[in-house]
């Protein structure tokens, strides 16, 4: 898979309204999010088990990154469904052009989760 296709993602039916349409790309995008998520908290358990000591607690651990994990899954489709809102609202006579720029948005914030993790465990090392 080539970023482009990751960024965009199979751009069809764009003739559809703009729920239906944003409800189509529904799951690819979650699925998306929840890929980048899963890559990010495995480095802050790579972090979180390096600095461990004799009192840590891997279960206590987990549960509260799949906490976290739940809510930012529930914040970012609250998030997702504004667009289409926007869309039909605001957007009607250039809809093909905010569909496209608007889903490229959302997936770059998908791929800066997993590096802007990396940072955080880089300077967390350090």
């Amino acid at each position: 898979m080539n970023i482009k296709y990751f960024l965009t993602g199979p751009m069809k039916q764009m003739e559809k309204p703009a729920f239906p349409w944003w409800g189509s790309k529904w799951l690819e995008f979650n699925i998306k999010f929840v890929c980048c998520l899963f890559i990010a908290q495995l480095f802050f358990m790579l972090v979180a088990i390096s600095k461990a000591n004799e009192n840590f607690n891997f279960i206590i651990k987990l549960v509260g990154m799949l906490q976290a994990d739940f809510l930012a899954i529930i914040l970012i489709n609250i998030i997702y469904f504004i667009f289409p809102t926007l869309e039909f609202l605001l957007f009607r006579k250039f809809n093909i052009l905010f569909r496209k720029y608007t889903f490229q948005f959302l997936n770059v914030i998908n791929l800066i989760i997993p590096i802007l993790a990396l940072v955080i465990v880089f300077v967390a090392k350090a």
